[in-house]
C-alpha cells in the first residue's frame, strides 16, 4: 500500500458512519482466527510482529475499498467526492484502481531486484503480467508465490500494500477452501470456476487461509 497516496484517505476512515462498515469487513479478514485462538488483534501482532500485521490491516482495507453498501455508497467513491480536490489526479486514479482491483495467487519469476517481476495468475489463468515492483523483488525468489493485488499506475502495473508470502502448502489449503466455497455457493452441477467477480466476493479468504 503506498502510504503517500493513501494517507488521506485512511484518515477519512475514521468518520463514524464508516468505522463501523470497515470493522465488518476486517472481522470478516481476520475474526475467525482471532476466535479460534481466542486472541485480539493485539494478541495477533504481538505473536507475528507489528509490520506482519499491519500488512493484514492493509488486505482487509483494500477489500473494503471495493465494497459497495446496502444505501449504494462506496467509500472511495465518497472521499474523492468530498476530498478529491485535495489530492490531484495521480492519487485518484490510483484510489480507483484499488478500488476496482481483486487479490488473486500469483506466481513470480524473471525478478529483477529493485525493479520487476513477472507476474502469473494461477487462479485465472492468462500470460504472466510485468510488475514494476521495488521492495519485494528483493525478498521474493524464482517460483514464489503471493497473494496480492495488481494496480494499474502511471501507465504501469504495480503491486498494491497487502501482499502475502504464499507456502506450497499454503497455495493447497486455499486451493481446497476456494474449491469448497465454489461448490458450496454454485452447487454440484457446476464445476468451480475462479474468476474476477469470484475473487472479489472471496477475498477474506487469502488472509485466513494465510493466517
Amino acid at each position: 500500500m503506498a502510504a503517500d497516496e493513501l494517507t488521506g484517505l485512511i484518515r477519512y476512515l475514521g468518520q463514524e458512519d464508516w468505522q463501523e462498515c470497515f470493522g465488518e469487513v476486517l472481522a470478516d479478514h481476520i475474526g475467525p482466527a482471532l476466535e479460534a485462538g481466542d486472541i485480539s488483534f493485539e494478541d495477533l501482532a504481538e505473536m507475528i510482529g507489528p509490520d506482519v500485521a499491519m500488512t493484514l490491516w492493509g488486505c482487509a482495507f483494500e477489500d473494503f475499498l471495493g465494497q459497495d453498501w446496502d444505501d449504494g455508497r462506496n467509500f472511495v467513491d465518497v472521499y474523492l467526492k468530498r476530498r478529491g480536490w485535495k489530492e490531484g489526479p495521480r492519487n485518484s486514479a490510483y484510489m480507483r484502481a484499488l478500488k476496482a482491483s481483486v487479490m488473486s495467487l500469483y506466481e513470480v519469476s524473471d525478478i529483477r531486484p529493485g525493479q520487476s517481476l513477472m507476474a502469473r495468475d494461477l487462479l485465472r489463468g492468462g500470460d504472466p503480467v510485468l510488475v514494476h515492483e521495488g521492495t519485494a523483488t528483493r525478498t521474493l525468489e524464482q517460483w514464489d508465490r503471493i497473494a496480492a493485488r495488481l494496480v494499474p499506475s502511471d501507465g504501469k502495473t504495480i503491486l498494491a500494500g497487502g501482499l502475502l508470502a504464499y507456502s506450497r502448502g499454503a497455495c493447497e489449503e486455499l486451493a481446497a477452501n476456494l474449491y469448497r466455497a465454489l461448490r458450496k455457493k454454485r452447487g454440484k452441477a457446476e464445476f468451480p470456476k475462479v474468476d474476477t467477480q469470484t475473487l472479489h466476493e472471496l477475498a477474506p479468504m487469502f488472509t485466513l487461509t494465510w493466517l
